[in-house]
């Protein structure tokens, strides 16, 4: 299959998938975050 398509496609892919794993990473550290903020309220989370 790699030889049926052109390398750009593949350099393309290798940078959408690193993307898509830094706004992942982005979206983890906004959650750990979120969690390590004191609680305030009677009713746990």
């Amino acid at each position: 299959m790699k030889a049926m398509l052109p390398e750009g496609f593949w350099q393309h892919l290798r940078a959408a998938r690193r993307e898509t794993l830094l706004a992942l990473r982005a979206a983890i550290d906004a959650w750990l975050e979120e969690e390590e903020k004191p609680r305030t309220g009677s009713h746990p989370s």
